[in-house]
């Protein structure tokens, strides 16, 4: 990662510090469109002042707006940092059609807990979608688990590397658009050991109280999830919320998200996810030897399975594990 120091003056400082701010508004209001107008007015203006400097002039890596790590920009009593952004995968992209995806066996989705017929829906709905000459999924189609268990496939699917850089487009209710990563994570060997220690999170506050005796936390608070903006806002502001915690998840950790139907967050959870996997924890140390992170998230769907108990972890179906 390139960066770039500069003399701090008092104007720069009183322009960091809007951006700072705004972006922390940003950041716990995703949704909230007027939210956002402030914050890219605030980053404007900071990228306009530190286009003037002849440190990022002579710096192609930082010769646009999307080239700079904004959430990591520091500032001291005489300096300014500005960091240059580094993706966790290439952002070469290349569309995928949908008739070249494949379904992974073992494991296949809900091998393990739902019900036959929910099993034979996901099957017909993936052999229907796999039919269509396209790049792009219409999620509406798509119920939260289902639409999980899609996104498990898209990214584990095989694909040599010189295939890294293929996305599959996401299309979201309001028409907005996303693009989601093929191929990016090899499928687990194993289910996580049950010695693990576990953590249980609903995916976004309030939206089932009757939870909340039976997890730790929740991912979001439902005000950060109101919207009055395009839904791939509230994905990608999703996603970098859960990339940010899940990079400081410690090693040897199994965690169950407690989902709901938001297609926006959903796929902005399992966007973080994939992200967090793919780069280095924030502490600087690795998990592994890999520098992977030793770490697993299971899915959680609200279809209490038979013959368990009203309200306990084991009535709720899983997903596999990320």
């Amino acid at each position: 990662m390139t960066e770039i120091r500069i003399p701090i003056t008092p104007e720069l400082k009183i322009l960091a510090r809007n951006h700072r701010f705004a972006l922390r508004t940003k950041q716990n209001n995703p949704g909230a469109s007027g939210v956002m107008l402030a914050y890219e007015h605030a980053q404007k203006n900071l990228f306009h002042r530190l286009q003037s400097f002849q440190e990022v002039k002579d710096s192609t890596e930082l010769d646009s707006i999307q080239k700079i790590d904004w959430s990591a920009i520091q500032t001291d009593e005489n300096w300014l940092s500005v960091p240059s952004f580094t993706p966790a995968y290439t952002t070469t992209q290349s569309a995928l059609r949908l008739t070249e995806l494949q379904r992974i066996d073992p494991p296949k989705a809900f091998a393990s807990d739902l019900a036959d017929d929910r099993k034979q829906q996901f099957d017909d709905k993936w052999d229907k979608l796999t039919e269509r000459d396209e790049d792009g999924i219409r999620l509406r189609d798509w119920p939260d688990d289902l639409l999980t268990e899609l996104l498990w496939e898209i990214a584990h699917q095989p694909r040599p590397p010189a295939h890294l850089g293929e996305y599959v487009k996401l299309r979201f209710d309001d028409s907005s658009e996303c693009w989601f990563p093929v191929g990016v994570l090899n499928p687990p060997t194993e289910h996580p050991s049950a010695d693990r220690a576990s953590l249980f999170l609903s995916m976004i506050s309030n939206r089932h109280p009757e939870m909340d005796a039976m997890t730790h936390g929740s991912l979001f608070l439902n005000r950060e999830t109101q919207l009055d903006g395009e839904l791939s806002v509230l994905a990608a502001e999703t996603c970098e919320r859960a990339k940010r915690l899940f990079l400081r998840v410690p090693e040897n950790l199994t965690l169950h998200v407690f989902q709901t139907g938001l297609a926006a967050v959903v796929v902005g959870l399992w966007l973080g996810v994939i992200e967090a996997k793919r780069g280095e924890p924030a502490t600087g140390e690795t998990h592994a030897a890999t520098g992977v992170p030793g770490w697993s998230i299971i899915p959680r769907f609200f279809r209490k399975l038979e013959n368990t108990a009203p309200s306990s972890h084991s009535s709720f179906a899983r997903g596999r594990p990320w």
